[in-house]
């Protein structure tokens, strides 16, 4: 079958010198896939750049991809408004809405860039 994996996301160890004090009380989030790694990158998707993770209206839990969704939910993957929050850097953490993440080419906390090709599927995350 699949292997399931969930990674928890947090904050990196380095992530006190590097920013400091400026995110005490970042939340958690976990990132579900198919074979994911430290960033949230898949079976699907796994350059070095994909490391968005996007979040279904209906479950409302962050995935590696729509592709692992669909395989481990029993419903398909249901885009989120593009001014709410629904994507994930797997490097850092940081939430950004739909609007905000589409119109980065890296994470503006982290600097980690984000696979260009990702655009092309904004209608399947995105409404």
């Amino acid at each position: 079958m699949y292997q399931v994996t969930v990674r928890r996301l947090s904050l990196p160890p380095w992530s006190h010198w590097r920013y400091g004090a400026a995110f005490p009380n970042l939340p958690m989030f976990n990132i579900l896939g198919i074979g994911t790694d430290a960033a949230g990158r898949c079976t699907h998707w796994h350059t070095e750049v994909d490391i968005i993770a996007n979040k279904c209206q209906q479950c409302q839990a962050y995935y590696a991809c729509y592709l692992c969704h669909n395989t481990l939910t029993t419903h398909e993957f249901v885009p989120v408004a593009k001014t709410a929050l629904g994507a994930l850097c797997g490097s850092c953490g940081l939430e950004m809405t739909g609007n905000a993440y589409l119109t980065q080419t890296a994470c503006p906390r982290c600097q980690h860039a984000f696979n260009p090709q990702c655009h092309l599927h904004q209608q399947i995350y995105f409404c």
